[in-house]
């Protein structure tokens, strides 16, 4: 199949081979970089699609005439300045065209607007966030009684990795952090009519890493165990 070149009008096989050998293309691509014609529009604050469109020319070549010109280019892993410089533009494009530097400060736009939208929150949702409160302020209870009594394990149920608060002062952030959870989730417990006094009682509450509390979600302990216990386990303790 053939195609034709819109900057000489011949017939091709592929762009890519033509533009090699098209005096057309390259005198064009000389003419711009020499000029400075693509330089300046760019330091002005054009965006490389404005000027493949002013050009009437692809983005390879609006590229290497910038480059060529000896300009650096913005965007991801161009220079420093490039997200303050984008900031910049956005704000100033806005206040030319709207009067305002953020587009959520338009009325109705953005999430500004969007959250001005009613929406039903289930009835379930509300019942099961009071619910989950409950069991949350119970477990909190219990786990201040144990430790008053000492009585708070030292290792992970789900990898049996020491905490790292059994060796002294720990980051909150800590992924080894001895970290609270419930052996039927919450919401297991909620589903299946459990009271929040069960739900937090001695008999459903473990100890576990921050870090794979942090992941364990929703999931039962046994049901979580057994899909990552040893794979977690593995993992961390090769890094000691």
């Amino acid at each position: 199949m053939k195609y034709t070149c819109k900057y000489c009008n011949c017939k091709h096989n592929n762009f890519g081979s033509h533009v090699k050998v098209c005096k057309t293309y390259r005198d064009l691509e000389t003419k711009l970089t020499s000029n400075d014609a693509v330089k300046n529009d760019y330091i002005s604050g054009c965006s490389i699609s404005y000027l493949c469109t002013k050009y009437n020319v692809g983005r390879h070549f609006i590229t290497r005439c910038i480059t060529n010109s000896g300009v650096t280019l913005r965007g991801f892993n161009y220079d420093d300045d490039s997200r303050e410089f984008k900031q910049s533009q956005m704000k100033e494009t806005l206040y030319k065209k709207y009067g305002v530097i953020n587009y959520g400060q338009l009325n109705n736009q953005g999430y500004s607007g969007l959250n001005n939208v009613p929406y039903t929150i289930p009835k379930f949702i509300q019942q099961f966030n009071v619910y989950r409160d409950e069991v949350q302020v119970l477990t909190r209870k219990l786990v201040n009684k144990l430790n008053q009594r000492g009585e708070i394990p030292n290792y992970c149920s789900i990898t049996g990795i020491e905490f790292a608060d059994c060796k002294g002062k720990v980051n909150p952030n800590d992924f080894r952090k001895r970290s609270v959870d419930h052996c039927s989730s919450v919401l297991n417990c909620f589903l299946n009519g459990i009271s929040p006094s069960e739900a937090a009682s001695i008999n459903n509450i473990t100890f576990m890493l921050k870090y794979c509390n942090t992941i364990k979600g929703y999931m039962n302990l046994q049901e979580f165990k057994d899909l990552y216990g040893k794979q977690l386990t593995s993992l961390l303790l090769y890094e000691d």
